[in-house]
C-alpha cells in the first residue's frame, strides 16, 4: 500500500500566491501590449503620411532626420514639443533616452485620445 504525501500548507500558500500574481501581471501586460499596438499603428500611419506628402511639407522628405522628426510630430505633436521641441533630432543622432520618453508620452497621449473618442 502506498503512502500519500501531505503537501505542507506553506507550499500551497506560495503556489496560490504565485497564481494570483501571475494573473494580475497578465492583465497589466494585456493593457500595455494594446497601447504598444496602437502606438505602432499610429506611427506606421504617420510614416506613410510623411512618405506620401499628406503630412508636413517637402522638408519632411529632405533627410532621414527631418523625416523622423516629421513622423514623431505626426504621431504626437504634444509629446514631440515636450521631448524634442527645442532640440530636434539631427542627422545620424541616436538618442534612446529621448526616444523612450517620447514613446511613453505618446502612449499616454494615444490612451487619452482613445478615451475622449469613446465619450
Amino acid at each position: 500500500m502506498r503512502r500519500r504525501r501531505k503537501v505542507p500548507i506553506p507550499w500551497l500558500f506560495v503556489a496560490l500566491l504565485f497564481l494570483v500574481l501571475a494573473s494580475t501581471a497578465g492583465a497589466a501586460k494585456k493593457r500595455s501590449s494594446k497601447l504598444d499596438s496602437q502606438y505602432r499603428e499610429t506611427k506606421r500611419e504617420c510614416e506613410s503620411a510623411v512618405s506620401t506628402g499628406t503630412f508636413g511639407d517637402t522638408s519632411c522628405r529632405e533627410s532621414f532626420a527631418s523625416r523622423e522628426n516629421c513622423v514623431l510630430r505626426c504621431t504626437s505633436e504634444k509629446c514631440y514639443q515636450k521631448v524634442y521641441g527645442d532640440d530636434p533630432l539631427e542627422e545620424g543622432e541616436i538618442d534612446s533616452g529621448r526616444s523612450r520618453d517620447f514613446r511613453i508620452c505618446a502612449r499616454t497621449d494615444i490612451r487619452e485620445r482613445s478615451k475622449a473618442e469613446e465619450l
